[in-house]
């Protein structure tokens, strides 16, 4: 048999689901039972079909509820604490349709393949379309501080009182703790937290002109309270406050390193206004010294990326405008700075991400949006560096997250259609693409009808081994599940991507395995495409854009 399977008869969605349940009525061998009239009033349930050996047919399966489909899943920040674990915020609906969207935080626990929707209960109402601004802090797989802030409209930033309550995990998203609000115009721009119990919030008042007025706070008590302790000059006040925050500069981050001693980050024209240090917990902030020329800043702005800490050891990337980016290096907690190479083919627009005191990544950037093709590790604290030539070549917008110097994740959330996401397990040699999903018990409040999993045709060879084939209402979502147990669980056996084959010139087919297979893979190859809405003819599209619809029958090629 050939490994090449076509979609060469075009039908409705109706004749699709005949011929298939026809198609698994054969392949299974067994005999149906009189169950016609009730599928004709209520939709195609179980087609009675079981083995029946010396003319004998065994007992049908107990009725089963058929099993929930995973829904697409529009990801816009993610962060990954490990291989497997991570947390990301996600778009409730497609961003690109009519249809109004909010952000809404979700965790996964199989590297990035299935998320689930974690928001806290008090959120839910907050989570307003074009009303709502939301950070998402995570520490571990476990740990993790989400703020919302709302106000009346995004044109009243800055201006006008808004409403910020900030919500804490401590157990991978299943309970979540809610703050006092906080009253102030802006919203949370960057949490920080040191331990449980220590963090710090940067208000963001809004920036223009290369102004960007904020406010701090800080809380002991895990995030339950906060207390207003620096703030930057208001209005077209020029200078600096009581608490030594200027207002030039665009603010770009803000961490610590232990409860007292803090930085915070900015993209600035001066040396002296880009790194502003604390060492009282955030109440007095000061310009940080650096070994730097005073013109490292110009003619192009210096973006200062927030600083790395483990223990007394941190690191500190600066890019500075077309230029190899400055990688400093402190081992006495920040008191003093000292620069360390990097490597001359690292270009402008790099970052570097350490793992620990003594492993990190360099990541150059062609573009300040589009990774380069060789990324650098080091294992000796940044003194030395070795090249990692990259499989994947990266697309404008595409972020790259690492979580060792092996595991690495890549997305793109400018793309068309679900952003799929990249993995890595071998330093970028090669990458996995998958679409990630959105589990249906995770499906937020507010997102619409969870997807139906709309059966096409089921058979069952015994009354525990069962496959049912159907699609969930989306254009990724045809799907054939499995049971072993009458149908009281499911697993879902994959299918093979639409795109062209290895060997296929059509852009009709698909590619299965041309070994030999059990009657199951007669529809591993996307058995049937079925119609998502009433449109047109045409194949399906993956495109979220796309209304085109078709059904057709896998037939295999001889």
């Amino acid at each position: 048999m050939s490994g090449t399977w076509r979609r060469s008869v075009r039908m409705n969605g109706a004749a699709c689901a005949v011929a298939t349940a026809a198609l698994l009525a054969a392949v299974s061998t067994g005999c149906a039972a009189p169950t016609a009239g009730r599928e004709a009033r209520h939709g195609p349930r179980r087609a009675g079909l079981v083995t029946c050996a010396h003319r004998r047919c065994a007992r049908p399966a107990p009725p089963a509820s058929f099993p929930a489909v995973s829904a697409p899943v529009w990801l816009h920040w993610l962060q990954m604490v490990s291989a497997r674990d991570g947390w990301a915020l996600a778009w409730t609906s497609d961003p690109d349709s009519p249809r109004p969207a909010a952000l809404i935080p979700v965790r996964t626990t199989d590297g990035g393949r299935t998320w689930t929707a974690v928001t806290p209960a008090g959120a839910r109402s907050l989570l307003v379309p074009d009303r709502s601004e939301v950070t998402l802090q995570p520490v571990s797989a476990s740990r993790a501080w989400l703020t919302v802030t709302v106000t009346r409209s995004q044109d009243e930033y800055g201006i006008r009182p808004a409403r910020t309550m900030v919500f804490g995990t401590a157990d991978g998203g299943r309970s979540w703790t809610r703050s006092a609000p906080i009253r102030a115009p802006g919203y949370a721009g960057w949490l920080a937290f040191t331990d449980p119990a220590h963090g710090w919030l940067v208000q963001n008042l809004g920036a223009a002109m290369e102004h960007n007025p904020v406010q701090i706070y800080r809380t002991g008590d895990g995030g339950r309270r906060w207390s207003l302790i620096a703030a930057s000059p208001r209005g077209n006040q020029a200078g600096t406050s009581p608490s030594g925050l200027p207002i030039a500069c665009d603010k770009t981050g803000i961490a610590f390193a232990t409860p007292a001693d803090g930085w915070l980050a900015s993209a600035c024209f001066s040396l002296a206004g880009a790194l502003l240090a604390t060492h009282d917990g955030g109440a007095h902030w000061a310009p940080q010294p650096l070994p730097l020329p005073a013109s490292a800043c110009r003619p192009a702005l210096c973006v200062v990326a927030v600083p790395q800490f483990f223990g007394p050891t941190g690191f500190l990337t600066i890019d500075h405008g077309g230029r190899s980016p400055y990688l400093l290096v402190t081992h006495d907690t920040g008191a003093t700075w000292q620069t360390e190479p990097v490597p001359p083919a690292a270009g402008p627009f790099g970052a570097a991400h350490f793992f620990d005191a003594r492993h990190g990544l360099l990541i150059p950037a062609v573009e300040q949006d589009t990774p380069g093709q060789v990324f650098y590790v080091t294992s000796d604290g940044g003194r030395t560096w070795a090249p990692a030539a990259q499989g994947l070549r990266f697309q404008p917008g595409t972020t790259v997250d690492f979580t060792s110097p092996q595991a690495g994740f890549a997305w793109n959330s400018n793309t068309t259609g679900v952003p799929p996401t990249y993995a890595t397990t071998n330093s970028g040699q090669t990458w996995t693409r998958y679409l990630p999903r959105l589990t249906r018990t995770g499906r937020p409040a507010g997102s619409g009808t969870p997807a139906r999993f709309e059966p096409v045709a089921v058979s069952f060879v015994s009354p525990a081994r069962g496959w049912v084939l159907g699609h969930g209402g989306c254009p990724d979502c045809t799907a054939l599940r499995v049971t072993g147990d009458g149908g009281a669980h499911w697993s879902v056996l994959p299918l093979p991507p639409a795109p062209l084959g290895p060997t296929s010139r059509s852009p009709d087919a698909v590619t299965t395995s041309p070994s030999p297979a059990p009657p199951t893979a007669l529809f591993t190859a996307q058995a049937c495409w079925l119609p998502k809405t009433a449109g047109g003819p045409g194949p399906a599209s993956r495109s979220r854009r796309s209304n085109r619809s078709a059904s057709a029958l896998a037939t295999p090629t001889p």
